[in-house]
């Protein structure tokens, strides 16, 4: 097996590669994540042919000895695997282990978790009926975020479906409407 060329890349040209054109929240995450992987390094620069899963895991480990908690440290090889899948053509499969599915037990929520929210009796507290109404919507619409919720408009219920388009990522969607649904918008319609 012919062996790879050395290739230095400059962790600094490598996160500038990477945040062009990505959001604030994400570019606020990459730097952090370089920071962090400048510190572990020890120099501003790295050869990612050299690199292999034993520096990963030791990084992994690095960032638990800088008291950074599981989902940080889980960020931040995600954030890592982006960058370096994005910027660097290296051959290698590093971040072949680093998933972005989240390894802790799920507590998930049961069908009688959602009835005794969706029949509290809230009538002493409106405020909190109406954030009540509006995370059943959500959950009734198969999770709707608020800031679609906010940009639904009459036209987008037409014979019984629901069609909006997702504001984060363009995507159509389309959900059934239901009478629980209704039930929430005519408590709210003026």
């Amino acid at each position: 097996m012919p062996e790879i060329a050395e290739q230095i890349v400059d962790l600094s040209q490598l996160l500038a590669k990477s945040i062009e054109g990505k959001t604030p929240s994400t570019v606020k995450y990459y730097r952090a994540c370089i920071s962090s992987f400048r510190k572990f390094l020890g120099n501003d620069t790295i050869d990612v042919t050299d690199f292999d899963e034993n520096d990963l895991s030791r990084f992994a480990t690095w960032l638990v000895d800088e008291k950074k908690s599981a989902s940080t440290i889980k960020l931040y090889l995600m954030t890592l695997r982006a960058i370096f899948n994005n910027s660097v053509d290296d051959g290698n499969k590093v971040f072949a282990n680093v998933s972005s599915k989240n390894d802790a037990e799920t507590n998930l929520t049961t069908r009688d978790d959602i009835l005794t929210v969706a029949n509290a009796s809230m009538s002493q507290y409106p405020a909190l009926a109406r954030v009540r109404d509006m995370f059943m919507f959500s959950f009734y619409t198969r999770g709707m975020s608020f800031v679609d919720m906010a940009y639904l408009r009459k036209s987008d219920l037409r014979n019984g479906i629901l069609s909006y388009r997702r504001r984060k990522t363009n995507r159509q969607l389309f959900v059934k409407w239901e009478r629980q649904m209704q039930a929430i918008v005519d408590k709210y319609s003026t």
